[in-house]
């Protein structure tokens, strides 16, 4: 029990918060900070609950250490307070018994690995851990079992969580519980989108692409998200291309963020990561007849986010055998990988995994992501002539005949005629003359 101790000593639930009880009062941590602890695990969020109404102890320690309080749910009495730390952020949630006592309250959580709890009282912490469903014992055999099936049909999202649970701890969804599981996820149709991205995200971006993604279509959760069913095969396709997503991003060896995230696991904001993005848009591409739109609309994505699952989703796979047969280089070739869309970097690791390394030599993609680490500036790569040059020599006034002119000058870097900003300018020289000869005076 030590270790449990040192826990909530860092994050200051003992002793402040159990200064803050009256005498007599109980109130237990329950939930995901005691399964963390029998893992080994640190812990970042703390749940308590009480007989009756928490909400002034959550004030109450929420101004004794400096803590934001707010309310989740004024109806049912729900409340937070987040706290700094030197570990980062905590979360720390009340709420009072969902039924008449503690066992009762207990039997009414989603997964027996989460109906564990621990007494505080206003003298010290009751280190006799509370386990009246067997969680520890399934923890220790790694398995998921749901306190109740009915427990799972009263919140379907709990289908999710369950899946969840079983990708980031490592546990199996054992024959019974994937039953459970598969009959309630038709009610996921009635979850909020901002709710199932939550727990979808946090999928996507764990372990390898088979073990996050196959549950999903095991216990048929993305037809209930989607509202849309897949195509023959469409599962194992959408894992196939998934893998090779992965494959694809070990060997780019890509370099991180200055803040230490791997390129993989840069946040994109929405709790998704750069390969949690990705493996999304193998199953939209592979998985039946799914609306790239309707799902970012249901899922409730981030205007950045939309953009980038439609980009991807809509990616043609031809474009991937162009790159062998170009004759650029340096800018030439991060204008062709500009080209891809907003996002070219991962429209170059989808194309990687979508073409075989016969059609798409790795060799090539590698020169093309350097490219575009060294030439692209602030999400763009500048122009190789400045549009004030072009506007002065060219004696244009129009933006959109400056734009013009640029975007020829960028098909010429791509095709590999121009390479120095000395023959973009001759190039552009040229283009006048051309523009002069032409009768009605437009660009060739």
């Amino acid at each position: 029990m030590d270790r449990l101790r040192n826990m909530l000593e860092e994050a200051r639930v003992i002793p402040e918060l159990t200064r803050q009880l009256p005498a007599g009062q109980p109130c237990y941590l329950v939930g995901g900070a005691l399964r963390d602890w029998l893992l080994g695990r640190c812990a970042a969020d703390f749940d308590f609950t009480t007989p009756d109404d928490p909400t002034p102890l959550a004030k109450r320690w929420a101004d004794a250490t400096g803590g934001r309080w707010f309310m989740l749910d004024d109806e049912r009495a729900y409340s937070r307070v987040v706290l700094r730390s030197a570990a980062g952020i905590l979360t720390y949630d009340f709420t009072p018994f969902r039924g008449p006592d503690l066992l009762a309250d207990l039997a009414l959580r989603d997964f027996t690995i989460n109906s564990l709890a621990l007494c505080l009282n206003a003298a010290s912490a009751d280190w006799r851990l509370l386990d009246p469903l067997g969680g520890a014992a399934d923890l220790a055999a790694r398995r998921l079992r749901p306190c109740a099936v009915e427990n799972l049909a009263s919140d379907p999202l709990r289908v999710i969580k369950g899946v969840r649970h079983a990708v980031t701890l490592e546990l199996t969804i054992e024959p019974a519980a994937a039953v459970a599981l598969r009959a309630a996820a038709a009610g996921l149709a009635r979850i909020p989108g901002e709710r199932l991205l939550v727990e979808l995200a946090a999928i996507l971006k764990e372990g390898p692409s088979r073990t996050a993604l196959s549950p999903l279509f095991d216990l048929e959760i993305w037809p209930a998200v989607c509202g849309v069913s897949g195509s023959p095969g469409g599962a194992e396709a959408a894992l196939a291309l998934a893998e090779r997503i992965d494959e694809v991003c070990v060997e780019a060896s890509l370099p991180g963020s200055a803040d230490g995230e791997t390129f993989n696991g840069v946040p994109l904001g929405d709790g998704l990561t750069r390969l949690a993005m990705l493996r999304l848009s193998a199953v939209v591409r592979t998985w039946g007849h799914l609306c790239p739109e309707a799902l970012a609309t249901r899922l409730c994505l981030s205007r950045s986010n939309r953009r980038r699952l439609m980009s991807l989703a809509t990616l043609a796979e031809a474009r991937g055998r162009e790159l062998a047969e170009l004759s650029c280089s340096g800018r030439g070739l991060a204008q062709w990988a500009a080209a891809l869309g907003p996002f070219p970097t991962e429209a170059l690791l989808l194309l990687a995994a979508l073409n075989p390394s016969t059609q798409m030599p790795r060799n090539h993609l590698s020169a093309a992501l350097a490219a575009l680490r060294r030439y692209c500036l602030d999400g763009r790569i500048p122009d190789l002539v400045d549009g004030d040059w072009v506007r002065r020599h060219l004696h244009l006034s129009q933006g959109a005949d400056i734009g013009n002119c640029l975007d020829l000058l960028r098909l010429e870097e791509i095709s590999g005629r121009v390479n120095t900003a000395e023959e973009g300018r001759k190039f552009l020289i040229s283009l006048r003359e051309k523009m002069i000869d032409n009768q009605r005076g437009e660009p060739l």
